[in-house]
């Protein structure tokens, strides 16, 4: 299975569902959703040149700031590892998208906890915040088990993990190029 195909698999829980992805970049992640075909579908982009038509330009701060919609499903690839409060982006998520299922996907973290700078970042810290004038340039990677244990507080059970990446290839025609050798895949759900 290439990693294409994993996705496909993940995100076919989207179909006919309200759907939030915060931090889609380029859209690699964003096509994959789409082809799911929610009914609704919200996308939080902080970086520039990266948003497109259509997509909420800011960070998750900003755009938990005003009024938004509660959603069936939030999806966050590759986004908590730049936070230096990943945490505080997880009870805006619970608190006021009110989602039934988050997905995350995560750097796996060899240490109990990760800290280290994070040299220009407008995937969400506040060092991206408009109203931020003294930005803390720093992010946090917590380990699996942590988040586990976080949303399974929260009323979430764990519905499904990888954590064991090495066998997605790229791609059929380039096996010997893998992705994501050093992530984890969750899906929580109440």
């Amino acid at each position: 299975m290439n990693y294409g195909e994993h996705l496909e698999n993940v995100f076919s829980i989207c179909e006919n569902k309200s759907v939030l992805e915060i931090g889609a970049f380029h859209g690699y992640i964003s096509q994959f959703i789409e082809k799911s075909n929610p009914h609704t579908y919200y996308v939080i982009e902080p970086n520039p040149y990266a948003a497109k038509e259509g997509v909420f330009f800011g960070t998750a701060n900003d755009y938990y700031k005003d009024e938004c919609p509660t959603v069936d499903i939030v999806i966050l690839m590759g986004v908590l590892y730049h936070l230096h409060s990943p945490l505080h982006l997880l009870e805006q998520i619970i608190n006021k998208s009110k989602p039934k299922t988050i997905i995350i996907e995560n750097t796996i973290s060899k240490f109990e906890m990760g800290f280290s700078k994070e040299l220009y970042n407008v995937a969400g810290n506040a060092f991206s915040d408009k109203d931020i004038a003294t930005p803390l340039e720093w992010h946090i990677t917590l380990p699996q088990h942590y988040y586990n244990d976080v949303m399974n507080e929260a009323g979430y059970k764990t519905d499904y993990i990888i954590s064991n990446y090495d066998h997605l290839y790229i791609d059929e025609d380039h096996k010997t190029e893998k992705t994501k050798k050093t992530c984890w895949l969750g899906v929580y759900t109440r």
